[in-house]
């Protein structure tokens, strides 16, 4: 879902979906360009990651506004959710949101040397990923590198601590709801509070 609420000077996008599949980065330039010329874009997300590249698309877009952006996670920042999160002046969690980091991966066949290449390219998005976090963070950057490789979880409370965000906000409902079928599949390190039931639409 990707959903647009205007007022006169801000702007408030409702970004719940997969990266790239469910909410592509053609449809985010498309509602930038419908929040328009306000001073204030409030972006709220609940994703579980999806495609580097058009994360990072959406990244740069919002970077590159003119509004001072206010970040607000909902429920999960994941992969590349969460490195599109980064885009914010402020970057406020809910207190039962979660952030998620960790390195890419991909899927390759062919020969020896083409495994060895696409190693070699994936090291090269990892560090664009990482230069991000650590722009954000100021941390150390082999700090983060080892953070990425470990998948790490941080409850609100710890993303604050690490700078992943600039405030942790008191629990309150929403009125979207987005399915979480699969996430424990899907990460390795994912803890058991994130496979609930799943909710859908």
């Amino acid at each position: 879902m990707l959903k647009v609420n205007n007022s006169r000077s801000s702007a408030e996008i409702v970004f719940y979906g997969e990266v790239g599949s469910e909410i592509s980065a053609l449809a985010f330039n498309n509602a930038i360009d419908e929040a328009g010329d306000v001073s204030e874009i409030v972006l709220r997300i609940h994703s579980y990651g999806g495609d580097v590249y058009e994360g990072v698309a959406m990244y740069n877009i919002l970077k590159r506004h003119k509004a001072r952006v206010i970040v607000m996670i909902d429920g999960a920042a994941m992969s590349a959710a969460s490195f599109l999160a980064m885009a914010g002046d402020e970057i406020i969690m809910e207190e039962n949101s979660i952030f998620m980091i960790h390195d890419p991966w991909t899927v390759a066949s062919g020969n020896a040397e083409e495994f060895r290449s696409q190693a070699d390219a994936m090291d090269k998005v990892r560090d664009t990923i990482r230069d991000i976090y650590v722009a954000r963070t100021g941390l150390e950057s082999g700090h983060v590198q080892e953070m990425m490789a470990a998948e790490t979880y941080y409850d609100a409370h710890e993303a604050l601590d690490a700078g992943f965000a600039t405030s942790v906000f008191l629990n309150k409902s929403s009125e979207y709801s987005v399915s979480n079928t699969g996430v424990a599949e899907r990460w390795t390190n994912c803890p058991n509070r994130l496979v609930p039931v799943a909710v859908t639409e």
